[in-house]
């Protein structure tokens, strides 16, 4: 039994370092492709004409010239990618050059991982066997130039010229008016490609084009003529006018005989389309496309007002005169700022209109005082702001008056015409200097208001302080008053010191006594010293 299980262990052993073995040696570097890749991509310098279709195709042969991969056709740009196999010698192959293309020398190459000569070497030891391949083609171009030829010759307006190839692939588009040559066009060289002009007219063709606009260059450059002649065909124009006159942005005006589109033009104010042949006795309309903010147009001249609100005529089959204009006036609301200042100024302000909510102003005219603005178009039912951008030496808020609120928002309903704003501006008061005002200042010492107050009431005895009795004796008595507090204030008040009057005695001749003993109290307190007084008697 133990003979059996060894047995095991070793097959189950063996079994593993071969399986171990076997992966190492035959899995390939990059076995989760599923075997190398070549991805070729072509290129094309210089750039072809726009709308370009030519078509290359490229193959990969193996050693024996047998096909393994494609052929693939590739346009300018394209790109494809092939499996191949290990230790295999290819080579990559461009089969077909269109017209149009240089061949040979360095206007076709080949680089990247195949060799300059195409050829491609995989092998299981090349540490990354996938690659990509690049071909290069060099067009061989030519130019052509058209010149536009009208009759009558002040025709205004532009016509617009396609040049397509002979798939209908737009290879370059050009506007031109009356006696103007375009700027050269690049084409492919032995390749036919086609003039087509937009609208109805049905131009006359001449110089390298054939009748139909068909032209071939033939390793040069050349010229093609698109002539318009109207001079005896019936025609209308379309005219955009607006007022104000100076409303910006196209308008679409579009003529319709029935159902059927004749003519679409994008015009500015004040423009004219170029003719447009019509037929005679046949009824035409003129719609305009509508316009965000702008109301219907009024017609005038050969058109006349429809009750569609689009304008309609007809030449009639006996109409001497063959040709009219048929007019589209859009009227807008408009707002006219008005400067005023409360001083005579050369300085300029700014002013915006700008929709209330933007960031962005509608309109900034630059104004000095006195002056206007002009009609500014505005939309119907859009709140506006009017604001001043302040200068210096003026208040920074202006006011408003007229259709200017006082924060100088206003707006237009439908069927308002116009609107004024006047913007009144005021120069800055100068800030007036404090003004002190002078405060008598005592020259001398402040004045002592001192007050004697008695405390005694008045009796034959003569007091001199609330402390001091004078006593009538035979003897004199000397009696010192002290010095009454002093007390400074910023008032100059004096008050004299108050004294009980003594009842007058009569004696028998000289000073009354009780009559100078105020007096005397006054003095000494006026001088600010202590009074002495002294009284006698007489017997």
């Amino acid at each position: 039994m133990r003979f059996f299980l060894i047995v095991s262990a070793l097959v189950v052993l063996v079994a593993a370092v071969a399986s171990y073995a076997i992966r190492t040696e035959t899995a390939p570097a990059n076995a989760q492709h599923g075997g190398p890749h070549i991805t070729v991509n072509k290129e094309c310098v210089p750039s072809p004409p726009a709308g370009d279709t030519s078509i290359f195709n490229v193959q990969v042969v193996n050693a024996q010239a047998t096909v393994v991969a494609g052929p693939s056709p590739l346009q300018c740009g394209g790109s494809v990618t092939y499996d191949l196999q290990f230790n295999t010698n290819y080579t990559l192959q461009e089969t077909v050059v269109p017209p149009g293309w240089l061949t040979g020398g360095n206007n076709v190459s080949i680089r990247g991982a195949c060799n300059g000569d195409g050829t491609i070497i995989v092998s299981s030891t090349q540490p990354n066997p996938d690659g990509t391949c690049v071909i290069r083609n060099t067009p061989d171009l030519r130019t052509l130039t058209i010149t536009k030829v009208c009759n009558p010759s002040n025709q205004p307006g532009t016509f617009t010229i396609q040049v397509r190839d002979l798939n209908q692939n737009i290879v370059a588009t050009v506007q031109l008016a009356c006696g103007q040559t375009s700027a050269p066009i690049s084409v492919l060289n032995n390749i036919s490609y086609r003039l087509v002009e937009q609208g109805n007219v049905i131009p006359t063709f001449g110089g390298l084009c054939d009748v139909e606009g068909v032209f071939h260059l033939n390793d040069a450059n050349g010229n093609c003529t698109v002539t318009n002649d109207l001079s005896d065909t019936p025609t209308v124009q379309l005219q955009k006018l607006c007022v104000p006159a100076n409303i910006p942005g196209l308008f679409t005006l579009n003529l319709f005989a029935g159902n059927l589109l004749v003519a679409s033009y994008d015009l500015a104010c004040g423009q004219l389309s170029p003719l447009i042949p019509i037929q005679l006795g046949v009824q035409y309309t003129v719609v305009e496309s509508p316009k965000t903010g702008f109301p219907p147009p009024t017609w005038s001249n050969l058109c006349t007002q429809s009750v569609q609100g689009n304008g309609q005529f007809t030449i009639p089959l006996n109409s001497e005169v063959i040709h009219g204009i048929c007019t589209a006036t859009n009227r807008v609301p408009t707002v006219t700022i008005r400067k005023l200042c409360d001083t005579t100024t050369n300085d300029i302000f700014q002013i915006n209109v700008t929709q209330q909510g933007s960031n962005q102003p509608t309109h900034v005219v630059n104004i000095g005082c006195g002056g206007t603005s002009g009609e500014l178009p505005v939309l119907p039912n859009i709140v506006y702001v009017v604001t001043e951008v302040p200068e210096a030496g003026w208040q920074s808020q202006p006011t408003f008056d007229i259709d200017c609120a006082p924060n100088g928002v206003f707006s237009l309903t439908d069927g308002d015409i116009s609107d004024a704003c006047i913007v009144i501006n005021h120069r800055q008061q100068p800030t007036p200097t404090p003004t002190r005002t002078p405060t008598a200042t005592p020259t001398s010492t402040p004045t002592q208001t001192q007050t004697a107050t008695p405390t005694s009431t008045p009796t034959q005895t003569a007091t001199a302080t609330p402390t001091q009795t004078a006593t009538p004796t035979s003897t004199p008595t000397t009696v010192t008053t002290p010095t009454p507090t002093q007390t400074s204030t910023s008032t100059t008040v004096s008050t004299g010191p108050t004294v009980t009057p003594v009842p007058p005695k009569t004696g028998s001749g000289g000073i009354d006594e009780s009559a100078s003993v105020p007096w005397m109290l006054i003095m000494a307190l006026a001088i600010g010293t202590p009074a002495v007084l002294v009284l006698r008697r007489r017997a």
